[in-house]
């Protein structure tokens, strides 16, 4: 299982019909945040991270993920700057990180 982050603007709310609706999320940062998960397998790392999520980490946990190369991810025109966890392969590493992906303040 692997985790793609992304942060920023989606539309949100209840789509379809009567008896078929459901709450859901769209958008860029949506589809961003799917195409950094199917990175985790490529990249054989539990958690990638936009460098927006990045950014706003409290440094102690930027020190927990390493840059790797630029990526042209399918959907975006220009490469992105991407960061995986660089202790997630562990047992029970995936765990810790729920607590390390907080926000700085």
């Amino acid at each position: 299982m692997g985790f793609g982050v992304a942060t920023g603007m989606v539309s949100a709310g209840l789509v379809g019909g009567r008896g078929r609706r459901r709450f859901d999320v769209f958008g860029p940062i949506v589809n961003l945040a799917c195409r950094l998960e199917s990175e985790t397998k490529e990249a054989d790392n539990d958690i990638i991270v936009s460098e927006p999520v990045y950014r706003e980490l409290s440094p102690g946990t930027q020190t927990q993920f390493k840059e790797m190369k630029e990526k042209v991810v399918r959907g975006f025109d220009v490469p992105l700057k991407l960061f995986s966890a660089s202790t997630t392969s562990h047992a029970g590493g995936t765990r810790r990180w729920g607590k390390a992906l907080n926000r700085k303040n």
